[in-house]
C-alpha cells in the first residue's frame, strides 16, 4: 500500500496551520460558533415534539423516500412549509448540501447557462462543476456585472439559471434583493436562492430576506435549511414550477438512494416553524438592531468588522495561525467562536466567525469584546 500522497497532503495542511480536527465536546458560557440563531435547540416544546414523534413514528425513516421512508411527519412538514412560503411545491432533503448539489448538477442542461455569485457555497460549486451546462461566476454581490452577463447571454442559451445565497455564510452580507427581482423581471432567468442563514432572522414571519423584501414570488427555486435557526436537521426546497420537483425526484441520486430524513427531525422542524413565526412577530427588528449595535461596538475598538445586520459577524485576521490563537484564547474565557481558515475561505481570508443569537445580551456582548481586546 502506497500512502505517501496522503501523508504529504496532511503535512502540507499542518504546515499551513489549516489542519482540521473534530473538537472535543465542551460547554461554553457564550456560544458564538453554532447556527442556532433563535436558540430553539433546547426549547421545551421542540423537545416534547421530538419525544412524541419518536413514540409515533420510531427513530428512523427506515428506507429511502421512494420506498417507504416518506411518512406522515414529512407530509405534515411539507404542508407547513407550503403555507409559510406559498410555494406551489416542496421537497424535503437529508441536507442542504445534498439539495444544492442536486439542483445544480441535475437541472441545468447542455444548452443552458449558470451565472453564480463568486462566493456561493461549496455545495453549489460542486453541483455546478458536475453540470453539463456552461457556467460563469460574477464578482461577489456585483449585480451590475451580473446584468452585463445577462445582457450578453440573452438569446444564446435555452435557459439561464442565476444562483446566489441571501445571507452568505462566511461574511454575513447579502445582495440587493429588490435589484435581483428587477433583473429577474427584465431577463426572465431561473432564480435559485439559498436562504439557509436568513431564515428566522428576517421577515415578518421569519421566512427570510425574500419575504422581507417582498420578492418571494420571483424566486423559482428556494433552498432553506432545517438545521440552523429551525434547530432540527435536513433541508427543504420550494418550487414555483412543479416540473423541477418532479425532475429531481426522477433523476437526483442524492434524493433517490439515501435513507430519508428521520421523522423526528421532520416533526421538530414543523414545531420550530410555528415557534419561529411567533418570535418573528415581535423580534426580527430587535435581532437586526442587535447585530448592528454589536458591529458598531466592535468597530469602536478598531476591529475590522463590516457593517450589516445579519447573524454572521466576521472579524478578518492576518493568518490561519492568528485565527486559531485568538479562538483558543476566547475558549479559555468560556467563549466559543469559529476560526475559519483556508480552504473554506480564500488563502488570505482567514477570520473569526461570530454567530449571533436571540438573547445575546448587552452584558455578554461586552464580555466578548473585552475578551477580544485583552
Amino acid at each position: 500500500m502506497e500512502i505517501s500522497f496522503y501523508q504529504n497532503a496532511l503535512q502540507k495542511r499542518t504546515q499551513e496551520h489549516c489542519f482540521r480536527k473534530i473538537p472535543h465536546p465542551k460547554t461554553h458560557n457564550i456560544d458564538l460558533a453554532s447556527n442556532d440563531y433563535l436558540r430553539l435547540s433546547h426549547a421545551s416544546n421542540l423537545i416534547k415534539s421530538a419525544k412524541n414523534a419518536a413514540e409515533t413514528y420510531g427513530v428512523s425513516s427506515k428506507a429511502s423516500p421512494l420506498i417507504c421512508g416518506y411518512s406522515l411527519a414529512h407530509q405534515s412538514l411539507e404542508k407547513t412549509l407550503l403555507a409559510w412560503y406559498s410555494f406551489n411545491e416542496c421537497l424535503i432533503w437529508n441536507s442542504g448540501y445534498a439539495a444544492n448539489r442536486a439542483i445544480l448538477s441535475k437541472l441545468p442542461q447542455k444548452h443552458d447557462l449558470i451565472l453564480a455569485d463568486k462566493w456561493i457555497h461549496n455545495s453549489f460549486v460542486r453541483g455546478m462543476i458536475e453540470s453539463p451546462a456552461e457556467y460563469k461566476r460574477y464578482p461577489h454581490l456585483d449585480l451590475n456585472q451580473l446584468a452585463l452577463l445577462l445582457e450578453s447571454a440573452t438569446g444564446k442559451y435555452q435557459n439561464i439559471f442565476v444562483v446566489t445565497e441571501s445571507v452568505f455564510s462566511m461574511d454575513g452580507d447579502y445582495p440587493d434583493m429588490k435589484k435581483m427581482a428587477a433583473l429577474k423581471k427584465k431577463y426572465s432567468f431561473i432564480w435559485i436562492l439559498d436562504e439557509a442563514h436568513a431564515i428566522g432572522w428576517y421577515g415578518k414571519n421569519g421566512a427570510g430576506l425574500a419575504e422581507q423584501y417582498h420578492v418571494l414570488p420571483q424566486v423559482d427555486i428556494f433552498v432553506g435549511t432545517l438545521g440552523k435557526a429551525l434547530a432540527s436537521q435536513g433541508a427543504f426546497v420550494g418550487f414555483q414550477q412543479s416540473i423541477f420537483k418532479n425532475y429531481l425526484i426522477q433523476f437526483s441520486e442524492e434524493f433517490i438512494y439515501s435513507t430519508y430524513l428521520n421523522p423526528i427531525s421532520a416533526e421538530v422542524a414543523r414545531t420550530a416553524i410555528c415557534e419561529t413565526q411567533k418570535i418573528a412577530k415581535n423580534m426580527t427588528s430587535q435581532l437586526t438592531e442587535m447585530s448592528k449595535t454589536f458591529r458598531r461596538n466592535l468597530s469602536s475598538f478598531d476591529f475590522s468588522c463590516p457593517l450589516g445586520d445579519s447573524p454572521i459577524v466576521p472579524i478578518p485576521v492576518d493568518s490561519p495561525l492568528e485565527s486559531i490563537h485568538i479562538a483558543n484564547k476566547l475558549k479559555q474565557k468560556g467563549i466559543h467562536v469559529s476560526a475559519i481558515r483556508p480552504p473554506t475561505v480564500s488563502p488570505k481570508g482567514s477570520r473569526l466567525r461570530l454567530s449571533l443569537f436571540r438573547g445575546f445580551s448587552p452584558v455578554q456582548q461586552q464580555q466578548v469584546i473585552e475578551a477580544l481586546v485583552n
